[in-house]
């Protein structure tokens, strides 16, 4: 997964389309893996595909691409603090995500619809971003998703709205990452997915109570909101509109 992702920013040519493309299948296998996983399904025939995925991948060639910048337009602060603002959301949202109230996700449909949604949200983040800009795509996308997030609704559609927005963010800050790490692809990959470990980490450790567990979604979220806010700037050309 790595190894193609780092192929996969090699190949973006300054566009977050590609990686968002790429990293939204993720969303499908995890959940795809839980269903597996539920039902004792032998994993025979998954490895073997993996194995097959692992040979091909074996005959291609490095692809020798320029670097090209995203849409990114940082702000000038010193590189570590970038760095450090957009992997510290990166971690915070995925703890956010894993508080969120999930009694809707009962049965194998609701599981494989809430990847669905996730792996939406992120094909579409990536593009979204070329389009609009990284800045109004990932704070936009985090605010709108919050108050979908943040408590159990008895429609299915409006958490898995939620969860799509949500994850609009994520091939933002993967790219973002990558901009600042322009020759080390494999690292920022890998930087942004360790992040998202980290995350997660905490949850095996908590036990909140619902009202709890949504207040700390909204907090966290928020935190990522205002970590992207320092570090997105606007796009250049809202600079080359403003008269003078």
């Amino acid at each position: 997964h790595a190894a193609g992702g780092r192929i996969c920013l090699k190949l973006s040519e300054g566009k977050a389309a590609r990686p968002g493309i790429f990293v939204s299948s993720g969303a499908v296998g995890v959940s795809g893996g839980i269903v597996l996983a539920a039902h004792a399904c032998p994993l025979w025939p998954v490895l073997i595909l993996l194995l097959v995925c692992g040979a091909l991948l074996l005959t291609c060639s490095e692809p020798e691409h320029a670097y090209r910048p995203f849409a990114l337009n940082p702000r000038p602060l010193p590189f570590g603090l970038l760095l450090t603002l957009i992997l510290l959301a990166v971690v915070i949202r995925a703890l956010a995500g894993g508080l969120a109230p999930s009694g809707w996700r009962q049965g194998d449909t609701a599981i494989m619809l809430a990847g669905c949604a996730a792996a939406a949200g992120k094909a579409l983040g990536g593009v979204a971003g070329d389009r609009w800009g990284f800045r109004p795509t990932a704070l936009v996308s985090l605010l709108l998703s919050l108050p979908l997030l943040c408590r159990s609704w008895q429609l299915m559609g409006l958490p898995l709205l939620g969860l799509l927005l949500f994850n609009m963010a994520m091939p933002l800050t993967l790219c973002a990452t990558y901009e600042l790490l322009p020759d080390n692809p494999g690292l920022a990959f890998g930087a942004t997915t360790l992040a998202l470990l980290a995350g997660t980490v905490p949850l095996f450790f908590l036990d909140l109570t619902y009202n709890a567990a949504t207040v700390s979604v909204a907090v966290s979220g928020l935190i990522a909101v205002v970590c992207l806010a320092l570090a997105f700037g606007p796009k250049e050309n809202e600079h080359e509109q403003t008269p003078a």
